[in-house]
């Protein structure tokens, strides 16, 4: 099982997973055929997100043996997963448009806790659903960097296939990274798919906050290769804190010599 928070790369790991096993991939609800006949080699799923998983379609996946946890910071999946529902509201073509501020800003604000609720509860259930044998963690954040993609990709490869041969020698495991994640060129997925538009996406400081203690929580809970992609998020969400401060006291101090 391929399992991630909507909105979290699922469709670039599924290609990225199909290139380095040549092997078809899938999902539970079995869009392309390939799941039910046995075809695949990975299946990807946003169980038990209810916005994008079915419980009842989902239950035959429950014994499948092993599982590959995709994560991304929630501070950028959220509002990816946002897009992605902006785009299926207008008809528009996936990964081809970003949200308007202000729409980005309402949505926020009434679906922040909920969809952090369903981030965190997601990274625990596949968290203990298998044991750490049979799991892999991966994070959108390096799986998508040039330092650090090519590598990941290869872990990927040799967790799936169980030992057996990749399709790619290590050594064109770079080539076909940067081919897949910076040209696009894969089958159904071109350059022109990246959104445009605003990319900023802010957040309140009750928000950040939130943000904050849910991660603690998941550190706190999964010592271990879970609590490292934590430590770094939480880091993240540090800067951005300090940034606001910083911004803030300027602000002040701006307004104080302008009153004297």
């Amino acid at each position: 099982m391929i399992a991630s928070y909507p909105g979290s790369g699922a469709k670039l790991t599924w290609k990225l997973t199909r290139a380095i096993t040549g092997i078809m991939t899938g999902d539970d609800f079995n869009h392309n055929g390939l799941v039910s006949k046995g075809q695949v080699v990975g299946i990807k799923t946003h169980y038990p997100c209810e916005c994008c998983s079915d419980s009842e379609m989902f239950k035959p996946f429950l014994d499948v043996g092993q599982s590959l946890l995709l994560i991304r910071h929630p501070i950028d999946a959220i509002p990816s997963y946002h897009n992605f529902m902006y785009e299926r509201e207008l008809g528009l073509k996936n990964h081809s448009t970003r949200a308007p501020l202000d729409i980005w800003i309402e949505w926020r604000d009434k679906n922040f806790e909920e969809q952090l609720s369903t981030w965190a509860n997601l990274i625990k259930f596949w968290m203990d659903h298998h044991t750490n044998e049979h799991s892999l963690i991966i994070t959108y954040e390096k799986l998508t960097k040039a330092e650090t993609g090519p590598k990941e990709l290869s872990r990927i490869g040799h967790f799936v296939m169980r030992g057996e041969d990749l399709a790619s020698p290590e050594e064109d495991i770079v080539c076909l990274w940067d081919y897949i994640v910076n040209t696009r060129a894969d089958k159904n997925t071109r350059r022109s798919s990246k959104r445009m538009g605003d990319s900023l996406r802010p957040y309140s400081e009750y928000q950040l906050d939130s943000m904050l203690n849910e991660i603690k929580k998941l550190k706190a809970s999964y010592p271990g290769d879970l609590a490292a992609v934590m430590d770094g998020y939480m880091s993240t969400i540090y800067r951005i804190q300090e940034s606001i401060l910083i911004h803030t006291i300027h602000e002040q101090y701006t307004e104080s010599v302008k009153q004297e």
